[in-house]
């Protein structure tokens, strides 16, 4: 399997899992109104919360990963990546600081190390 292959997969999964989280909230809502038990569902909420978010972060990563592959390490301003990403600008911050704590980015608040220096 390539690599777009890949992320098509990923964006499908991360749309369906989306979905699905829309899904049972109707649902939960519903449940609330008629006065039915939703803790079992609350449980499984959390749990698909989680999942969603990290899905969708992948895919997030993913297409950072790809633009620097193709253009270079940057730096980019966050809405430039989130662009052409075409994801939400926030996103972008969260997977950036992720990154930057694991040693795969600067932070976005950062200009990287071999930058020249404003004071040289």
């Amino acid at each position: 399997m390539d690599e777009v292959e890949r992320d098509r997969i990923l964006t499908e999964i991360a749309y369906d899992t989306a979905g699905l989280l829309a899904t049972m909230r109707r649902e939960r809502e519903r449940r609330v109104q008629a006065g039915e038990d939703v803790v079992w569902l609350d449980l499984a909420l959390k749990e698909l919360e989680s999942l969603a978010a990290g899905t969708a972060d992948l895919v997030t990563f993913r297409a950072i990963r790809s633009f620097v592959d193709r253009h270079g390490a940057g730096p980019y301003p966050v809405e430039e990546l989130a662009a052409i990403a075409g994801v939400d600008v926030e996103d972008v911050r969260r997977v950036l600081a992720r990154m930057a704590v694991e040693g795969l980015a600067t932070p976005a608040d950062r200009p990287p190390p071999d930058a020249p220096s404003a004071d040289r």
